[in-house]
């Protein structure tokens, strides 16, 4: 199975590169259009079958292995009124309290089409008005006061905090010098690090939306984020210009006596993200007496998220309880789901963009 941009042909290794690099030309249109909002009239549609955006790249899905050939043609675009009930859907997977049964995911939903002309994206196909994917980002400091922002940071830190105090009295249980205690103590814990990041509003805090079906090939991931954080960095671009002439006026109106607030920030210049996802570990192989056991490697339900993992400035997980139809099972019995949570720098971004398309380089990406 492979992915090519529509109506091309090439190679894997150059098909992948023509297709992450359609996605600039999206962003740029999807800006051009804000810009351009309260201009004369708008123009019709393109040749080229792009959304009512005038942004999307499509992809093809062929399935070469059969002798009848079914294409499938994938559509990276932006976010559309009546893709509510898709988002909706996806946004599930963000709750991280099992027991919690107010979760509101309309709540977030409702956040993520009201910015959805600035970020955000969805995987369509043609044709069909249902969605197959959607990223995202969320500032949690602006949206503080959404009932389901207020929940995913409780579940956030109530969490992190049951993981440090078991790894707190883990450690200090096989401690048996005072310097290795008081390293111990120096380092910060998940649930710290977390809570400065939710805490400190002059440091803009994002939650990654990021989920698709588990179907969807892996080549839409590149251009998904590359989407997304060229989205965002222009959002921050225009933002920092609106707070500067928000700077020359406040002064202006200093000298005159009048009162301005000038404690606004960029809030689409991210000092971190955090990122929630889910992995699988398969039950261990039963070993020959003698033989030294494995201990098995976690599944990830998304390409990016192992990535993500690797450049994280701190994480935790969870187990969670999955109801039997849900179940994964292999030959050595039930797969265990976990949650995992992330907390992920802007700096680290640009290393994760890297490792991503480097990933879809690879052997291994078709």
């Amino acid at each position: 199975m492979k992915i090519i941009p529509k109506g091309k042909a090439g190679s894997s290794a150059q098909t992948k590169k023509r297709a992450t690099s359609d996605v600039p030309d999206k962003v740029q249109q999807k800006r051009s259009k804000k810009e351009d909002k309260d201009s004369e009239g708008s123009e019709s549609e393109n040749e080229s079958g792009s959304d009512s955006d005038g942004s999307s790249s499509s992809y093809v899905t062929s399935n070469s292995e059969s002798d009848d050939e079914i294409d499938v043609s994938f559509e990276v675009r932006g976010i559309q009124e009546p893709d509510f009930h898709g988002i909706r859907n996806f946004l599930a997977y963000l709750k991280l309290d099992q027991k919690d049964d107010t979760f509101n995911a309309s709540a977030l939903a409702d956040v993520v089409l009201a910015q959805s002309q600035t970020v955000g994206s969805v995987v369509a196909i043609d044709g069909s008005e249902d969605i197959f994917g959607v990223i995202s980002a969320i500032n949690l400091h602006k949206h503080a006061s959404v009932s389901t922002v207020a929940q995913i940071r409780e579940a956030i830190l109530k969490l992190a905090s049951s993981k440090s105090s078991s790894s707190s009295s883990s450690s200090s249980s096989s401690s048996t010098t005072s310097s290795s205690s008081s390293s111990s103590s120096s380092t910060p814990s998940p649930h710290d690090l977390f809570q400065q990041a939710f805490e400190d509003p002059s440091k803009p805090l994002g939650l990654l939306v990021n989920e698709r079906m588990l179907n969807i090939p892996h080549i839409l991931a590149p251009p998904m984020h590359t989407a997304l954080f060229d989205e965002i960095h222009y959002a921050a671009e225009d933002a920092e210009a609106a707070l500067e002439v928000s700077s020359k006026k406040a002064k202006k109106g200093k000298a005159k006596g009048d009162a301005h607030d000038t404690t606004h920030t960029n809030e689409w210049a991210f000092e971190n993200y955090i990122v929630i996802t889910h992995y699988h570990v398969s039950p261990p192989e039963k070993k020959k007496k003698g033989q030294p056991k494995v201990a098995p490697e976690p599944e990830y339900t998304k390409l990016e998220d192992e990535i993500y993992r690797r450049h994280a400035s701190t994480e935790f997980t969870f187990p969670i309880v999955v109801k039997d139809q849900e179940v994964r099972w292999t030959l050595h019995g039930s797969m265990k789901k976990y949650a995992l949570v992330m907390l992920v720098s802007r700096e680290a971004i640009k290393n994760i963009r890297r490792d991503l398309d480097a990933d879809m380089d690879g052997p291994d990406s078709d």
